[in-house]
């Protein structure tokens, strides 16, 4: 836990959980995350389709996406932020599928050793098990 003094006091703040820090794979989907000091990447296949930002708290992980790849959505290769999709013409199944991807990041998770456990609070979303590389 760090202690910083600001204008109102003390504040705690908790730092990011350093043993999620690496590549991890779910063999299952061909898909994994990268995490690392609380910026995360997603991959399908190798190939990354979402990045953003994450924090940890009491085995807690919540994970704000920022970007998305366009190839995702049948769009151009390059990176899209969450306004940019959100304002794109998207046929309605897309933007279900966008609502999912913004809203798929929180959950409880444990490490074990070289295995990572995530409980999505989406039901949608389930239990994943993930193995470090």
């Amino acid at each position: 836990m760090i202690l910083i003094f600001g204008m109102a006091g003390f504040v705690y703040a908790n730092p990011i959980d350093r043993s999620l820090n690496g590549t991890w794979d779910n063999n299952d989907r061909d898909s994994g995350y990268i995490f690392n000091n609380g910026v995360f990447q997603f991959f399908i296949n190798n190939f990354i389709t979402m990045r953003g930002t994450y924090t940890t708290n009491s085995g807690r992980i919540n994970m704000t996406v920022t970007d998305i790849h366009g190839a995702m959505f049948d769009l151009e290769n390059r990176f899209y932020t969450i306004r940019e999709l959100q304002s794109a013409s998207l046929q309605s199944w897309q933007r279900g599928e966008l609502r999912q991807m913004i809203e798929h990041g929180r959950g409880s998770y444990s490490v074990i050793g070289n295995r990572l456990t995530i409980f999505f609070d989406i039901e949608e979303m389930g239990i994943e098990h993930f193995i470090r590389r």
